[in-house]
């Protein structure tokens, strides 16, 4: 498979941007109110308590799986997000998002860009930003220093790191965000299987994560059974507080075998998982996966960060 790797390596643009924070103003006084604008009240009202990092634009971007970057963007677009992802080969990015056959209007769904000057557009106007540096390269201290210089309007920032590395870059990413008043969660991540659409061919099923060109590209066949058994069969997860690797002997078993094991996590699960720790309260937490099909899939991430319990279901 062709990796769609995303950009790195380029300075970014020497921006000087203010960082001060968006703070919401408080009522000064009461407000006498008649029917007429009880709902003008009402919105006010739903607006200021709204959490202060509440999104609307999200950008994906970072050195590490481009697999679960895509996954990422394309989350927070179902997601009704304005969504942006860099990455170094947008053509190839675009059908992974949406097909072989991309069209006008799939290519309108997510921005695509690449290089230092689209990264820098991209980071202008980013709420939410979402470093992924796991696997490949790894992340470095001054990747995410510089991509956070570089975001001046950044609300809340999730990392992906592989389990047991980056420790550097998770603490100058968190420093620079405590700075600025910013939560920051981290997500770590074992070996990545899986973030393909987990169906067959002619399936009609909405995709689970990337469309059938994931599939379609691996002419590594143990890669492409274990990814595609890890979309249908392995979407529960477990959870444990902190940076949790496995040892190397179980890297090892887990890599010779495609059905669930301790140091596995799901491309798919793991960019809905980013998304949604954007708007959460700030976690850390190593994330592996648990059999369960589709109706397993966390759908309520505030509650499953605030308790991060084993999810899993039957096979049959």
């Amino acid at each position: 498979k062709r990796p769609v790797l995303p950009q790195q390596g380029k300075p970014l643009p020497a921006f000087a941007f203010d960082h001060s924070s968006t703070t919401l103003t408080q009522a000064r006084s009461l407000i006498k109110c008649s029917a007429s604008n009880h709902r003008m009240l009402s919105t006010i009202l739903l607006l200021a308590a709204a959490p202060a990092y509440a999104l609307t634009k999200v950008a994906v971007l970072g050195p590490g799986d481009p697999w679960v970057s895509l996954n990422a963007a394309k989350t927070a677009h179902k997601q009704g997000l304005t969504s942006s992802i860099a990455c170094n080969k947008p053509a190839e990015a675009r059908k992974m998002l949406w097909g072989a056959d991309v069209s006008s209007e799939d290519e309108a769904k997510i921005k695509v860009v690449e290089g230092a000057e689209g990264i820098g557009e991209i980071l202008e106007d980013a709420e939410g930003l979402i470093i992924s540096g796991a696997g490949f390269a790894g992340l470095t201290a001054n990747y995410c220093e510089t991509v956070l210089r570089n975001a001046p309007e950044c609300k809340s920032v999730a990392v992906c790191v592989e389990a047991g590395k980056n420790a550097d870059a998770v603490e100058a990413a968190r420093k620079a965000c405590a700075e600025r008043s910013i939560p920051c969660s981290v997500l770590r991540v074992h070996e990545l299987r899986g973030g393909g659409p987990g169906t067959e061919k002619g399936e009609d099923m909405e995709d689970l994560g990337l469309s059938r060109q994931f599939y379609d590209t691996q002419f590594d066949f143990p890669k492409f059974q274990a990814d595609s058994y890890a979309d249908k069969f392995l979407l529960g997860v477990s959870a444990q507080a902190g940076d949790k690797p496995v040892n190397f002997f179980q890297k090892m078993k887990a890599a010779n075998g495609i059905q669930r094991d301790d140091g596995i996590t799901n491309r798919a699960v793991v960019g809905r998982a980013l998304v949604a720790a954007l708007t959460c309260e700030p976690v850390d937490l190593t994330l592996n996966v648990e059999e369960g099909l589709r109706p397993v899939l966390v759908e309520d991430w505030a509650a499953w960060f605030a308790n991060p319990t084993t999810v899993s279901g039957e096979l049959n």
